[in-house]
Order: structure tokens, then sequence, then C-alpha cells
């Protein structure tokens, strides 16, 4: 995977001034401050401070976002993890842990439609702001639910550092939400097909697939998933799509100023001879 100019440039300038916070991460017990500070100084090339926002702009889009959300518009618009994806005119996309819109963002104007679907409240008043202020609301459906393996309600864990972090669980919290499995999702919408499905949904992404088996059979969707949730997700993952058909690749992401590496899954349905 290729790192734009962009991106060689954002670590150019930032880093070496990161490197002094980073070693201050491992022994301190609250981290929040080293996070954000960490976080303040990283996303300065991205875009001016108002207050606690960040006010970005790429490819003629204005996006707005609290600077602790910092890493996940690096993923998609620096380091460019959903690479393998190439939008075309007529697909419509899912987009399942839509977030503040980065991803929908990046493809609204090249495909039909996208669904962006977005359980935390938080998240998806920002998603909302940046659809409206880039003017794509005839591009992008606006779901704020949550997709799992079945229809009801489930609780939203959102202590996690920033708001990227929320996540599902089924231990009682002050956040009760309504979720759809995504087969009955898609037929609530009501479209023709589905061309691609993105998931990152910190660790339920097995329990999204579960609930989607109508979809991937009908439609045979490509999928992009975060995978790096929890150790074994991606080999769970693949396992699970290549039983309805699917040729399954798995690349991995370098994080910068760290030996680790996230895994992200691309997955296509086989042709039929």
């Amino acid at each position: 995977m290729k790192t734009s100019f962009r991106a060689l440039l954002q670590r150019l300038v930032t880093y070496p001034a990161l490197l002094p916070i980073m070693p201050l991460y491992g022994v301190v017990a609250n981290k929040k401050p080293i996070l954000d500070a960490f976080y303040l100084v990283r996303g300065f090339p991205h875009g001016c401070l108002k207050g606690k926002l960040r006010v970005a702009s790429y490819d003629d889009l204005k996006i707005v976002f609290p600077f602790e959300e910092d890493p996940s518009f690096d993923d998609v618009w620096l380091r460019g993890v959903y690479y393998p994806y190439a939008p075309q005119n007529d697909h419509i996309v899912v987009d399942v842990g839509a977030h503040m819109g980065f991803f929908t963002l990046k493809v609204a104007r090249k495909v039909r439609k996208v669904m962006a679907v977005e359980p935390d409240p938080t998240n998806f008043k920002f998603l909302e702001l940046n659809i409206r202020l880039n003017k794509l609301r005839d591009k992008v459906v606006l779901c704020n639910l949550a997709l799992g393996e079945r229809d009801g309600q489930i609780y939203l864990d959102r202590s996690g550092y920033g708001f990227g972090r929320s996540k599902v669980t089924t231990k009682r919290t002050d956040w009760l939400i309504e979720m759809r499995s995504v087969d009955s999702f898609v037929e609530e919408m009501g479209v023709d097909k589905v061309d691609l499905i993105k998931i990152d949904t910190e660790g339920s992404e097995v329990e999204i697939l579960r609930g989607a088996g109508k979809t991937l059979q009908r439609y045979k969707p490509d999928l992009l998933i975060g995978a790096y949730h929890f150790d074994g997700e991606h080999l769970m993952l693949a396992g699970y799509l290549r039983e309805y058909g699917y040729n399954v690749f798995c690349y991995r992401v370098p994080l910068f100023l760290s030996s680790s590496e996230e895994v992200y899954l691309c997955a296509k349905s086989k042709p039929h001879l």
C-alpha cells in the first residue's frame, strides 16, 4: 500500500514533536491527557482547530470532528485503509459503523447511494453535520441504529477514549439503542442491489455477518472489514465468508511509530462458471 504525499508530509511535520510524548503513555496512570496531546499535535496538518473541533479539508470536502477522532480520519484519508475498493457511479454501499462519516464522505460523490449506519448519538450528530455541510443528502441515507445478528434492542458501551471506540454490548448501560440484522435493514431500505458492505464496529463484525446471510446470498456484495479488534478475528470472518463462496484477502496496515499492524479483510464473491 502506497503512502500518499500528504500523509508523508504530515508524518514529517508532526512525528518529531510526538516522539517525546509517546513514552509517557506507558508510565502514567491517567492516559487521557497523553492521548489528547498526541492527537492535538498529530492532527495539526489536517486543518484548523475551533475549540475542541478539528475542521479538516480534503478533496474539496469540509470535515468537522472532535480532535480525539483524528485516528479514524487518518485511517481513511491518509493511511487509506480501504484502498481495495474502487467506487463506481452505479454502486450502492452500506457503511456499517459510519462513525462521523469519513468513509461515507470519501465515496459518496462517486456512487449512486450510501446507507450510513451509526448507533452512537455523538458520532451520528457529526455524521449528519458533515453530510449537510458537503451537500450530500441526495446521496446518503442516514441511519441512527446498530446492525447485528437479530432485530431488537441492545446497549451501547461508550466508555472508551473519544467516541470512535463506542461499541454494542449486552451489559446494561445508559444507552439502549435499536438494532437490525443486515437482512432486515436491506429489505427495509428497498434497494435493488448492494455492491459493497464496509464494516468497522469495534468487535461485533462476526455478529453482523451472521445477520447478513440472505444479503450475501442474494446480492453477493464485496466486503471491506476492519478485523483487528481481537486475536483471530480475521480468521473467523474469513472462514464464515468462505462458506458463502467468497474469495477472501487479508491485508495488514502498519501503525506509524509502532511495530504493530492492523488487519483488514477484503472479500469478493467467486464468479460462477
